[in-house]
């Protein structure tokens, strides 16, 4: 368990030290909320990278630091983690371009992110809350639930995170509304209220509409 982000800070400049190319991080889940404040512990760090370059590189100066490739469980699966890795106490889970197959590193979660460490060859960039309410909305599990409701409890700009779900349904998979709907309802059972809900269920409906009809054909 990762009880201080400035431990993750350590395992940044441990990587930085030894990767010979440019590498840009985003960190999405509960590091990502340890840094901001909003978690007390994280037991994985949850890092996206562009491309497949990235994610070799990155995972060569991993296994070189000490890091062993751990096996994927059925709800990790789910996530479509590329992979996950892990030394003592650290596990990160590695995603590429892709959470779920579904959420996309967009050019606005890329504006919005936060650049949080900067050494010579790694960048890492914390998103933005709003974006971090969909990654783990989209998860759906209970911790992330949790995660979700101390999010919203903070002063998030609900027309970003609007702005963001129709980019999503544009460049992604339209089934991405499905499990957007389910995480926000799991959200809205706990008392929390979601200024756009009317709007994920107007979605939602649409594209189990499209598929009726499909199946209709």
């Amino acid at each position: 368990m990762i009880l201080k982000f400035n431990q993750i800070e350590e395992l940044f400049r441990e990587v930085d030290e030894i990767i010979e190319q440019k590498i840009n991080l985003y960190i999405i889940g509960g590091a990502a909320l340890l840094f901001k404040g909003l978690k007390g512990s994280t037991k994985d760090i949850d890092v996206i990278v562009k491309n497949n370059e990235e994610r070799l590189h990155l995972e060569e100066a991993l296994r070189d630091i000490g890091f062993k490739g751990d096996r994927l469980t059925n709800e990790y699966k789910n996530l479509e983690i590329t992979y996950i890795l892990k030394r003592e106490d650290f596990r990160i889970d590695l995603f590429m371009k892709k959470v779920c197959s579904t959420l996309s590193l967009s050019e606005g979660i890329e504006k919005r992110a936060e650049i949080i460490f900067s050494g010579k060859n790694l960048r890492v960039f914390v998103c933005s809350n709003e974006d971090i309410l969909l990654f783990k909305a989209i998860a759906r599990r209970d911790a992330d639930i949790d995660d979700c409701i101390a999010l919203a409890r903070q002063s998030l700009d609900w027309q970003i995170i609007s702005k963001e779900i129709k980019t999503q349904i544009k460049n992604g998979k339209e089934i991405w509304i499905t499990y957007l709907a389910e995480g926000l309802e799991k959200i809205e059972e706990k008392g929390i209220d979601i200024p756009i809900m009317k709007e994920v269920r107007d979605s939602y409906k649409k594209y189990m509409d499209k598929i009726d009809s499909t199946k209709n054909i």
